[in-house]
């Protein structure tokens, strides 16, 4: 496991990553979140956050898959998914995220996403947010797909939590005079799990490794 920090003596738990390159060219961030952990978050526990690596120039499109190691093969949807004009929701300029689970893929209002600037207001943390209906769901092999639009800027930090609120949508540039981000996701404080990468490990364009074992 790449850069555990336990904050809790009663268990050892992981946030794993790792990113491959699609057919298309886009960039896929992939997050191996145990199912235990999901157990912490139903229980009020801190967001789990997961840093970029200083080589990873982008993000388009976040895959959070449950369990305890990464599947073989490649992605579960299409690249172009997120580009289809059905994936967005009334009222919505961005598509939804998808929800794989029993060998099927669909689009899921369960998952929100937003973004805002962390303390150094040049960097930006991408928030996901669960609803605790779809988190009771999710089991060993499920997967979340989600969108990483171009218009939240260069990420730095994946933010996982649950719950049912509005998620913000402000930039860096618009976060310099505009609202103070949201404390609930603000890094000020270090989260129970946090998933901190190395920056000499990433996957081969098509494909991707498991991270060594620890």
């Amino acid at each position: 496991m790449h850069g555990l920090i336990l904050l809790t003596a009663l268990a050892a738990l992981g946030v794993d990553w790792d990113w491959r390159e699609l057919e298309d060219k886009q960039i896929e961030y992939m997050l191996l979140v145990e199912p235990k952990n999901l157990q912490l978050l139903s229980q009020g526990g801190d967001p789990l956050r997961s840093s970029l690596p200083n080589d990873v120039a982008r993000v388009d499109r976040l895959m959070i898959r449950i369990g305890t190691r990464f599947p073989g093969g490649g992605t579960r949807i299409p690249a172009d998914t997120f580009l289809r004009a059905d994936m967005r929701a009334a009222g919505d300029e961005y598509p939804q995220a998808v929800v794989f689970q029993n060998g099927q893929a669909a689009a899921s209002p369960e998952v929100k996403f937003g973004w805002q600037a962390g303390l150094d207001p040049q960097q930006i943390d991408f928030l996901v947010q669960i609803s605790p209906t779809l988190l009771a769901t999710l089991r060993d092999g499920d997967e979340l797909y989600v969108p990483v639009p171009a218009a939240a800027g260069k990420v730095t930090q994946f933010v996982i939590s649950t719950g049912v609120q509005e998620l913000p949508r402000v930039g860096a540039a618009q976060n310099r005079f505009g609202p103070e981000p949201n404390p609930r996701f603000a890094s000020s404080q270090p989260s129970r799990i946090t998933s901190d990468p190395p920056n000499d490990f990433r996957s081969p364009p098509g494909g991707f490794s498991p991270p060594p074992a620890p």
